[in-house]
């Protein structure tokens, strides 16, 4: 019925604008344009005329998001985006990752004092034999804050994740944009969780401790002794690396331990090995550098999170922690729509801390700067 009406009007309106059309030309003397002019109101009149919401109607509208796949997306897989950010931080496989930590966690070391000696009947036991020495790891509730315009980067997106065949309808906009985020957050992490220092909180770098400001600090207590080795260079690189490793508990060099250095440090030592011997260094079965000198189980690692810092640090696996709230609902990420923004809310929590003092050894070369 309606398209009926619809097709009503649009013929009256035909017919009226020829009739006036050819009035007009007669009244004006040019009958020969009748005709012509006539034609031309008909074409005019076949001009939608706008009415109330007929606009709306014929220019296309730009809605407000649907961030339901968004939320659904989260819903399900939260805790696989924060594996995403802890799976692309180098750092997470180089430290030993302690998981759980809502606030702060003792790391209690009991240390038993010798005491072995010859028998006697008497029972003589020392004063003090067992010694508990805490240290306590803290982490920090951490955010990022981002907004997503989806008009102005959704043909990017689209051109980036689209498989051919897939229904443009059904694009995977919410996986990528999160998982690239994730990945975001993590190499701010990776990037300044060495030389972090906890203060103004505005950034990663201001709102916690990293392990060079740790080492700092215990060095400063006389916690730990650094080794003096001078600046590293291309020409002293292996013999530093070992003066260092020379004062290792020998336990230590057979149970098995790592030397963290920067890529700089790194770099000069492959240098610096080549030319003494001519080769570089070798990886052991595991796919690792090694220290050759001191066996297969004193691996070497290069770590992208400690900058171009000249620091050497060796230490067991276990003793250098990165703790994290990953069991607990304080990491979560949160979406909000307002038009065709969306607002995401990342939190998560993170802290850095040493297990045990007197198993790491140190150089005396680094700054509190990247």
């Amino acid at each position: 019925m309606k398209k009926l009406l619809n097709l009503l009007e649009f013929s009256v309106s035909v017919i009226v604008c020829f009739v006036f059309g050819v009035f007009l030309a007669g009244v004006f003397g040019v009958s020969e344009s009748a005709m012509t002019f006539g034609v031309g109101m008909i074409l005019l009149s076949m001009i939608p005329r706008l009415k109330p919401g007929m606009l709306a109607e014929t220019i296309p509208s730009v809605n407000t998001p649907d961030i339901s796949k968004l939320v659904g997306y989260l819903g399900k897989f939260q805790k696989k985006l924060f594996s995403t950010m802890r799976n692309a931080l180098d750092i997470a496989k180089d430290l030993y990752v302690m998981p759980g930590i809502k606030n702060a966690e003792n790391l209690t070391k009991l240390k038993v004092k010798d005491g072995v000696k010859g028998y006697e009947e008497t029972f003589e036991p020392d004063a003090g034999d067992l010694e508990y020495i805490p240290r306590k790891i803290t982490v920090e509730l951490l955010k990022r804050d981002v907004r997503v315009n989806v008009l102005k980067y959704r043909n990017t997106w689209m051109a980036e994740v689209m498989r051919r065949g897939v229904d443009p309808k059904d694009f995977p906009f919410a996986q990528f944009v999160l998982e690239a985020i994730a990945k975001s957050i993590a190499a701010e992490i990776n990037d300044n969780a060495y030389y972090a220092v906890a203060g103004a909180r505005t950034s990663f770098a201001t709102s916690v401790d990293g392990l060079a400001k740790i080492i700092a600090d215990e060095i400063t207590a006389t916690n730990i002794t650094p080794i003096a080795t001078g600046a590293i260079t291309n020409t002293n690189a292996v013999a530093q690396i070992e003066k260092v490793l020379a004062e290792v508990a020998s336990p230590y060099i057979k149970n098995g331990l790592n030397v963290d250095v920067s890529y700089n440090v790194f770099r000069k030592y492959q240098e610096d090995y080549r030319e003494r011997y001519g080769k570089y260094i070798q990886r052991n079965e595991n796919g690792n550098f090694t220290v050759d000198s001191y066996g297969p189980n004193v691996e070497l690692v290069p770590a992208t999170w400690m900058g171009t810092s000249q620091r050497i640090i060796a230490t067991p696996f276990e003793n250098l922690i990165l703790g994290t709230d990953s069991l607990s609902d304080s990491e979560r990420l949160m979406p909000e729509s307002e038009f065709e923004i969306i607002k995401l809310r990342a939190l998560f929590a993170m802290g850095f801390q040493i297990r045990d003092l007197e198993a790491i050894w140190v150089n005396d070369v680094d700054v509190l700067a990247p």
